[in-house]
């Protein structure tokens, strides 16, 4: 659907360009969980739904905005800091 105006593999898209970003949001979040009861009116089942969810909408939103994700930034900021540079002749 070339043209329509209606992406809807862009969320995946997006959450596809945010994968260290998303993944370590994720380490955070069960890290946080680990060895403690769920949040009163939470299940497993709804812990891994809200995740997946989040990463949907924030990949959307982010690849809307042709945005990288705060990780991605930081990596790519660090990628054109080691760029390649003429080796100096001595």
């Amino acid at each position: 659907m070339q043209g329509s105006g209606l992406d809807l593999l862009l969320p995946l898209r997006g959450a596809g360009a945010m994968t260290l970003s998303f993944y370590t949001a994720h380490l955070c979040v069960m890290a946080s969980l680990h060895g403690r009861p769920l949040p009163s009116g939470w299940t497993v089942e709804g812990v891994y739904w809200g995740q997946a969810v989040a990463i949907l909408v924030l990949g959307g939103v982010f690849a809307a905005l042709s945005w990288r994700g705060p990780l991605e930034w930081v990596a790519h900021a660090a990628n054109q800091l080691g760029r390649y540079q003429p080796a100096r002749v001595r």
